[in-house]
């Protein structure tokens, strides 16, 4: 039963051609979002990506593991849930929505289909300091509102935006945001 090569899923998250299909393509980069490696090279080192049902086969063992949640990333400590408070009381929430600090932005990317692609799976608005976010998808470019912690976090978000395919990084405004349309994702 041949398995996935190291080779092909770095092809796969490198976004070098199509290496299965689109969907299943993009399912494995969705994936490597949002567990460790040493867990994804475990499920798909099961799995025989030689078999024609091999993106079904994936997604169906994907709902079953459920790695969308903090409880979920298996042996590895990305950062990304530390600091997140348990639930808070009504008025601990509201006094610290009064204290955070609202921004409008414009993220353009190199193409219409690196922004469409990265709208679904590039995963900016999950960081702990983020507490709130909206975005739109328009051309080449996304429009982002965020609720953040503090003024000083935008350096934050605006350091994680990395990627082969993400250009730069506009300061926008509400009005601009809430009359852009938003394309289909």
């Amino acid at each position: 039963m041949p398995s996935p090569t190291v080779e092909k899923l770095m092809r796969v998250l490198y976004r070098d051609g199509v290496v299965y299909d689109i969907d299943t393509d993009s399912l494995i980069r969705e994936c490597a979002n949002n567990m460790s490696a040493l867990a994804l090279f475990g499920v798909l080192s099961r799995m025989d990506d030689a078999a024609p049902d091999f993106g079904d086969q994936l997604r169906e063992r994907m709902k079953e593991l459920n790695v969308f949640g903090p409880s979920y990333l298996i042996s590895f400590n990305d950062g990304r849930w530390d600091g997140l408070k348990a639930e808070t009381s009504d008025a601990e929430e509201e006094l610290g929505a009064s204290s955070r600090f609202e921004c409008f932005l414009k993220l353009i990317w190199m193409s219409d289909e690196a922004a469409y692609f990265a709208f679904s799976f590039v995963d900016y608005l999950s960081a702990p300091y983020v507490h709130g976010a909206s975005r739109k998808r328009e051309g080449n470019m996304h429009h982002v509102r965020l609720e953040l912690d503090s003024p000083e976090c935008l350096n934050k978000f605006i350091e994680s935006l990395r990627g082969p395919f993400f250009v730069k990084v506009e300061e926008s405004s509400e009005e601009i945001f809430w009359k852009a349309p938003s394309h289909a994702v």
